[in-house]
This record gives structure tokens, sequence and C-alpha cells, in this order.
């Protein structure tokens, strides 16, 4: 690499004292040297600050920036942005561990890429029991744009953004979209600029039983209510608006633990809806229709299935006499077979 622009990478902690340091020790660690290190706590009360102030004597390129008070992930990460100085910005969650290289292939990749504003990665998730799995998203700017309509097509710690596009469109993390606030601002700069995955595990995601993730999980009702209002804003990327009984029962098929919300529903009336959805985007030109269609396929099966409306003779009759459900098959199949 002929030149090593400054790569920001910005850390958000509150009450991480038991993770922090590794994840503090494997981006000191990285073969890409050039870093400003932004770790934010936010008001930690677990002794945090400690270990982050011990580690920023050991590696100067480490700031610690300290809350008094409690101001919640969107406004810490938000205070991250305004502080960085780095061509890049870089993501990572303060109980993750980034693999040597993930810094190096990614700004690899950005600079011989100037059309692309985020880069993500594959990961591994692990939990407390010692589980693993691998994790991947589609990779090719035209398959992101199009997942974004479905489900969040990066991995919010592995991705690297470049600043421009946030500072020249004023782009941040938005309080309205809390818990999903990732997905909001991905279909914004994805608006402005290409998105890719590169198709390599470069970090390690530690899931624990009190995560963020863990937590939206739990609280359902709020979690789909955010996931409507994403939902929204990316179909508004087509010019189009669903009712409100449209835009529930679109949202619901998105996700398999609000199926069951929507089992009521004639399978006949998710195929109009995607129809309806699929003619807006070919008018619009903004999405590749054939992704989408692929996407909402997969969708169809799971509501299909999840609903139990598979075992009524006559939804299962209109969804065989639908595209949709072939295509649906064929690519769960070829999913499954990849793995």
């Amino acid at each position: 690499m002929s030149r090593h622009p400054l790569v920001s990478v910005i850390i958000p902690c509150y009450n991480g004292a038991s993770y922090i340091r590794q994840a503090l020790e494997s981006i000191s660690a990285q073969t890409y040297q050039q870093l400003e290190i932004l770790v934010l706590d936010d008001g930690s009360t677990d002794g945090s600050y400690s270990v982050i102030t011990e580690c920023s004597r050991q590696d100067d390129r480490i700031k610690v920036i300290r809350h008094e008070r409690n101001e919640k992930l969107i406004a810490t990460l938000n205070k991250g942005i305004e502080l960085a100085q780095g061509k890049y910005i870089a993501r990572m969650d303060a109980d993750d561990i980034a693999l040597p290289d993930r810094i190096e292939k990614q700004v690899t990749f950005m600079e011989a890429h100037p059309e692309a504003g985020i880069c993500g990665t594959f990961m591994a998730v692990f939990d407390e029991q010692g589980r693993r799995r691998k994790s991947r998203l589609p990779v090719t700017p035209g398959r992101i744009k199009a997942y974004l309509f479905t489900a969040c097509a990066f991995f919010h710690p592995t991705v690297m953004i470049r600043r421009e596009i946030l500072c020249r469109w004023e782009l941040r993390y938005e309080q309205q979209y809390y818990r999903a606030e990732d997905h909001a601002l991905w279909l914004h700069v994805t608006e402005r600029a290409e998105g890719a995955n590169l198709p390599v595990v470069l970090l390690k995601y530690r899931l624990l039983a009190d995560s963020e993730t863990r937590q939206a999980e739990r609280d359902r009702e709020a979690r789909r209510k955010v996931l409507m209002q994403i939902h929204q804003l990316a179909l508004s990327k087509i010019g189009i608006a669903l009712s409100p009984e449209e835009q529930l029962l679109y949202s619901c098929s998105m996700v398999r633990m609000d199926i069951e919300l929507a089992k009521h529903k004639p399978v006949r009336e998710l195929i109009g809806l995607y129809k309806k959805i699929l003619t807006a985007a070919s008018r619009s030109g903004y999405v590749n229709v054939k992704y989408l269609g692929q996407y909402l396929a997969v969708r169809f099966i799971a509501f299909l299935y999840y609903s139990g409306q598979f075992r009524k003779p006559r939804h299962l009759l209109d969804a065989l006499r639908s595209d949709y459900f072939y295509t649906g098959v064929y690519l769960f199949i070829r999913e499954k077979r990849a793995y």
C-alpha cells in the first residue's frame, strides 16, 4: 500500500470492563498501524474507565473520552463521528475481537474502490458457552442495496465508512431508529455511494445475554415499530408508501418472530403486496429488481412455513401458483448447501 490514510476506530463502552482490554489489544495489534482509537466510556460504573486509561498508557493512539453520565449508544456513536479525524471510520464494540489484518484488508479495498462508501466483513459469532458460527451477508453493491429492503446488510461492528460521505451529507445515527440505527444509516449511505462486504471473517463477535441485540429481541413490540419505520424508509427510496395494514404485513413477513402476528393474512395478499413493491422498484430504477425479488421470495417461504399456511390447502395452492414459491425454495436450498 503506497499511502497510509488515517483510520479512526470508534469504540463505545458501557460497563465493559470484562472485555474491553481484549478488544483494545486486538485493535492495537493490527497490521495496519495508522490509527486513532477513540474509546468513548459512556458513564461506566464497573471500572471500565480505569482499564481503558491503563491501555491508553501502553498505546498513545488510544484516546479516551469519558461521559460523566450515561448518554446512551446513539449519542455516543455520533460524538465519535464528530471527533474522528481519519479518512475512514471503523466501528468496533467493546466486547469484540478484531482479527489482526482486519483494518489493512478494509483500507486496501476502500483505497482501490473510491466508489465505495462503506465496507463490512463476515464475522464469527461466539457465545458464553463457547458455541461458534460463521455469519455472512450479501457481498456486492447491487445485492446489498436490495437486501437492505428486507434486513440489515452489514454487521455493525465490522464496518468501515468513508468519513467524507458522512460529513458531506451530514449523515448520523438517528434516535428514532434506536436498536436499528445502523440499518437506517446504511440506507442513507448506500443511496449516495456503493456498499460492499469482504467475504472473509475479520471479526469475532461476542454474543452476551445482556447485549443490545438480546435486549431488542426481548422487547419485540418496540423492535417491531422501529423495523416498520426502517422498512418505510427503504420503500420511500422507490417512491412507494404502504397503508398501515400493508406496512404491518410487509414488516412482519421480514422477521420470523413477528410472522405470528400476520398468520391470519391470506397468502395471496402477501403475493399482491410483494408484486406492488417490485412494480414500484422497477419503475424507480433505484434497486436491482431481480435481487429484491429473490430476497422477497426467501421471506415468502419463511412466511408460508412459520405462519402455518402451508398446512391449509387453499393457501398452499395459491403459493404453488406463485413464482415466489419456486424461487424461494431454490434459494433456500442453495444457501443451506453453501454452508
